[in-house]
Parts: C-alpha cells; sequence; structure tokens
C-alpha cells in the first residue's frame, strides 16, 4: 500500500487553506458580480472607499489596505474611473497623491450590494 507522500505536511496546511478560500471567494465573487460589470476587487474598493464617508481616501491607503501594488491599483482605479464607478483627483496641496471618491454610480451599487457581500461571507 503505498502513503500520501506528496501531501504537505501538517504545518503547511493553514497557508493552503487561506490561498483555496482566498481563490474559491474571488470566483464566487467574480460569477455573480459579471452582471454588474464588475469585479470582486472592484467591489472591494468601492466598500472600502463608501466606509469612510466623506473623509478623503488615498490611492496610497488601498494599497496598503488591501496588500497590492501601485501599478496593480493604479490600473484597477482606472478601469473603475472609466466605468464611472469612481474618479480621482489629485490632492490641493500635493498633486502627486491621489484622492479616491465614488459617484454616484458607485454609491448606488454600493447600497445595492451590500446585502450580497454579506451573504457571500457568510457562505464562506
Amino acid at each position: 500500500m503505498q502513503t500520501n507522500r506528496n501531501l504537505p505536511p501538517e504545518e503547511f496546511r493553514f497557508g493552503r487553506e487561506v490561498q483555496t478560500l482566498a481563490n474559491r471567494f474571488r470566483r464566487l465573487g467574480d460569477e455573480n458580480l459579471q452582471k454588474e460589470g464588475i469585479t470582486i476587487s472592484q467591489l472591494r474598493v468601492i466598500a472600502y472607499v463608501s466606509c469612510h464617508g466623506d473623509d478623503p481616501v488615498y490611492q496610497k491607503e488601498l494599497e496598503e489596505h488591501f496588500g497590492i501594488r501601485r501599478s496593480s491599483v493604479t490600473g484597477l482605479l482606472q478601469n473603475m474611473e472609466k466605468s464611472g464607478l469612481l474618479e480621482g483627483r489629485g490632492s490641493d496641496t500635493d498633486a502627486r497623491v491621489k484622492i479616491v471618491t465614488l459617484t454616484e454610480k458607485g454609491r448606488e451599487l454600493d447600497e445595492k450590494l451590500k446585502s450580497y457581500i454579506q451573504g457571500l461571507e457568510a457562505d464562506l
């Protein structure tokens, strides 16, 4: 009888399970959000900006909060601007600093999908 030599040691199981859960969350989210024309990453940005109310949200904050590179955030925000979900503008004091705000379309989508996110997280 052959043993399960291909299985990773028990101490590596947690990382694998986290990755599996992240992949499942992204896949479920993207499949169901296609009808809205957005991805789970875009929805997460909308929810983050929305929860800050009138407080400014900076691109650098998004990079740090989501743990992604500046180039990835830049591409994500550019696509969202083209879709009319948010606006980015330079700070009044430093044009190199980008402030992100939701458009009316972005706020409406946030309200519409809040319950969807809660249900998806409960399922996971």
